[in-house]
């Protein structure tokens, strides 16, 4: 079969908020704060609209991941509700920028009308508080009654060209319902094949309050035979910056060297107040507040989308409010962005950040009861790390140390964050070519329990794919030997 990108047969344990469920592929999911948008159903073989109205995004992440191109497909087995509300519907969306900056998104909009036996389609394209098209209802209905099921999907034909079709659950032979071909609009121009609107999902409107709930089956995002072959793998991790600490016990940071790029050394903002011990960067501070000790950019790093990073930490004492971490963003001086892990109690830990400018900004509050915590006992550690949706938007996410299992933290949407869990910055910093180290105490000896390791910034491997080879058309998929 053609290349599959992205599916979801939504498998899991009945009745869990589908935000908390993990795609066959192995993409997250996230949704608007409120209430169950979808839910897995009592069989845990498919998702259920929940109690309210809302959107689930799906997002597609790394290497080929969810790109979307030319002559790809999204669709999905829907069985229709069993209530009449005109304006009830479920849409496909596709191209999605994953909620970052302004929202920007296609959806393909099946309504249930008040015909029970037929459903409706528009196609719209939006750029959320800036512009939205709609194709308006196309001519003609889908016959879909109300409880039963159809596959309904939309092919990307280009920028300016997507056509809906459907064909019964599971697949089978398909018909095409119809096209909307805007007109250019350099908005929207150039989603297709970018890096960025690679987010698949899908909205529920109003499905919430009929008897019998919308349910979907089999989300996909498969492959239209663009230049792609199969067995070829795809490279690893781009190391852009490595620190491993590995020097004599006592070296203080400032006349340490990284590991990579050759070069790259370190400074300090106020003395030399950290130094490596058993290959481990250690504190050797009593002050009060935040301090941070950033890379001296004689090499300095590429920051670019998707980039990772992280570094293992070691929670420090059982102290409230003290906190070890990292910095990002920086420029070697009065600007940079700091994330840490932070005690909030003796057995638990939050997360802390906040963007320098020449004085504190958009901060994330470790102290907000609503925000995540995790347990980690005094002297345990973990990997801490952010990735970087945009320059503006920030994903924290955890591992064990060394790496493993991933957990993204969905942040609290506060001032400081968005809906999807993301925290939000308020300046772009992505141009600024140095990495850094953070400690946060309050007067008492720090150098008992902050060990950091291990600091990194990569470009995460991808999946196994060659844009550089003829396209094959339909071929079965195999894992690379």
């Amino acid at each position: 079969m053609p290349l599959t990108k992205i599916l979801d047969t939504f498998t899991d344990t009945p009745g869990i908020n589908a935000r908390n469920h993990i795609a066959d592929t192995g993409e997250a999911y996230t949704s608007a704060p409120f209430g169950p948008v979808f839910v897995i159903d009592p069989t845990g073989t498919k998702a259920r609209a929940g109690v309210s109205t809302g959107t689930l995004y799906q997002l597609a992440s790394g290497g080929f991941g969810g790109v979307q191109e030319i002559g790809d497909e999204v669709f999905a087995d829907v069985r229709r509700a069993d209530g009449p509300l005109a304006s009830g519907h479920l849409s496909l969306m596709y191209l999605m920028d994953g909620a970052v900056s302004i929202y920007e998104y296609y959806y393909c909009q099946f309504g249930f009308t008040t015909n029970v036996n037929e459903v409706n389609v528009q196609f719209h394209r939006v750029q959320q508080g800036v512009t939205s098209e709609s194709s308006g209802w196309l001519p003609g209905l889908i016959p879909l009654a109300q409880l039963a099921t159809l596959r309904l999907g939309i092919t990307i034909k280009g920028d300016d060209e997507h056509e809906v079709w459907y064909e019964p659950a599971g697949g089978g032979a398909r018909t095409a319902f119809g096209s909307w071909t805007p007109a250019p609009n350099p908005i929207f121009t150039g989603w297709v094949g970018d890096n960025v609107h690679k987010w698949i999902g899908l909205f529920s409107g109003l499905n919430g309050f009929e008897p019998t709930k919308t349910e979907v089956d089999n989300l996909t995002l498969l492959g239209g035979g663009t230049d792609w072959s199969p067995c070829v793998p795809a490279p690893g991790a781009v190391t852009k910056f490595q620190d491993t600490f590995t020097d004599a016990n006592g070296t203080v940071l400032d006349v340490h060297s990284a590991d990579f790029p050759v070069g790259e050394g370190w400074q300090s903002a106020g003395g030399n107040l950290m130094d490596i011990q058993s290959d481990e960067v250690v504190n050797n501070w009593n002050g009060s507040g935040n301090y941070v000790a950033q890379t001296d950019g004689a090499v300095g790093i590429a920051y670019a989308i998707g980039d990772e990073v992280f570094a293992d930490v070691e929670r420090e004492e059982a102290t409230d409010g003290y906190g070890q971490g990292f910095a990002f963003f920086g420029d070697g001086a009065n600007n940079y962005v700091v994330l840490w892990i932070e005690n909030i109690n003796a057995t638990d830990i939050g997360f802390g950040g906040y963007r320098f400018t020449g004085g504190f900004v958009d901060h994330l509050d470790a102290d907000d009861p609503l925000m995540p915590t995790i347990p980690l006992a005094p002297g345990s550690k973990i990997r801490l790390g952010i990735t970087i949706i945009d320059g503006t938007h920030i994903e924290v996410w955890t591992e064990p140390v060394g790496g493993g299992t991933r957990t993204v933290h969905f942040l609290v949407a506060t001032l400081n964050t968005d809906a999807n869990g993301h925290w939000v910055l308020t300046s772009d910093l992505i141009a600024n070519d140095r990495v850094g180290l953070f400690t946060r105490a309050f007067g008492a000896p720090s150098n008992g329990r902050c060990n950091k390791d291990n600091l990194t910034v990569q470009t995460p491997a991808g999946t196994d794919w060659d844009p550089c080879e003829p396209a094959m058309g339909a071929t079965t998929w195999e894992s690379c030997p």
